[in-house]
């Protein structure tokens, strides 16, 4: 299984700092997916990048009830749960070190929650102005917590 260390497009596909985008763990490679939400992408609706980091703004976290019933059901690695933002960069947190310590970090794993929540204090995450993904974590700034959003 090759894994993911940096920052790398896939095939000619291209990916702008601004763009809409969607990101999620990839279970067979490691590191993060980057499929492109972005009209003016010709590659929208299709994964165009993979990183071992990545940063959003103005994220929202989405949860498949149908994907997670599958999940749960027959326990079937599929990807359930994706946060949606605008695409700043492909760099690790440290790049942001006068506010990495504000940062919280957020937790899903469908076997044993159904939806993103805060790590210290298991409420439910909605969205966040600023999120970063590293290894399989994620942490979000400034988190607004509300009811979860199934689809």
């Amino acid at each position: 299984m090759k894994k993911v260390k940096e920052f790398c497009l896939k095939d000619e596909r291209t990916l702008q700092p601004y763009e809409r985008v969607e990101v999620y763990y990839n279970l067979h490679q490691g590191g993060f997916s980057i499929k492109s939400l972005d009209t003016k992408n010709k590659d929208k609706g299709r994964v165009v990048a993979y990183s071992s980091f990545v940063q959003l703004k103005d994220a929202t976290f989405h949860v498949s009830e149908a994907g997670l019933n599958k999940i749960k059901a027959n326990g079937t690695k599929l990807v359930c749960a994706v946060v949606r933002g605008i695409f700043l960069n492909a760099e690790p947190l440290e790049s942001l070190d006068h506010m990495a310590f504000d940062f919280e970090p957020i937790y899903f794993n469908p076997k044993r929650v159904d939806r993103f929540i805060k790590s210290f204090d298991n409420q439910v995450v909605n969205s966040a102005e600023h999120v970063c993904f590293y290894d399989k974590h994620c942490a979000g700034l400034h988190i607004n917590k509300s009811e979860l959003i199934y689809e």
